[in-house]
């Protein structure tokens, strides 16, 4: 079946690798895999676009990071600042709610 998170963020940090097309990001602080439905720690998704139709986290996401901590929040908001003159993107992502625990992401035109 479908994969049901109960809360999500989402952002459009516009073209980050230089396509021509905007992408998603997607945080979910209580995201859980299929196989362990009940440990939630939490993850971001981003999809390079373009974009139509429906996203499966699990199986389509370009990009997916998780924490390695449970019930860590990670995800809890998830930012990205567009591309600079050098095609590099940065993405924040936090957790809360523990201080400290936010992490940036660089991502050139080669990935992250």
């Amino acid at each position: 079946g479908p994969l049901v998170i109960s809360e999500l963020h989402y952002n459009h940090p516009g073209d980050l690798n230089g396509d021509g097309y905007g992408e998603i990001l997607v945080s979910a602080p209580t995201w859980a895999t299929r196989n362990d439905p009940d440990e939630h720690y939490g993850a971001a998704f981003l999809w390079y676009g373009p974009l139509s139709g429906n996203y499966d986290p699990e199986e389509t996401a370009d990009w997916t990071i998780t924490s390695p901590t449970e019930d860590s929040w990670f995800g809890f908001r998830a930012i990205a600042a567009p591309a600079d003159a050098q095609n590099n993107a940065t993405i924040l992502i936090s957790a809360w709610p523990f201080e400290g625990t936010s992490t940036v992401y660089q991502f050139t035109p080669g990935g992250f």
